[in-house]
């Protein structure tokens, strides 16, 4: 997240959208979308995650 700076992006954001391609138990562990969310959880900013799964069932 330092990298992108995404503190400053979010600084008068009013969301935020994210995405990857399957939510799972990984995703608790540090995939971007939990980085993301923690991230603009500080600044009190709703987060809408996207995701796909071609094989869910």
């Amino acid at each position: 997240m330092e990298f992108t700076k995404l503190s400053e992006k979010l600084y008068d954001a009013d969301c935020v959208f994210t995405g990857e391609g399957q939510i799972d138990y990984q995703t608790a562990s540090g995939k971007t979308p939990m980085g993301v969310a923690q991230e603009a959880k500080k600044y009190g900013i709703p987060v809408f995650v996207f995701m796909i799964n071609r094989n869910w069932y």
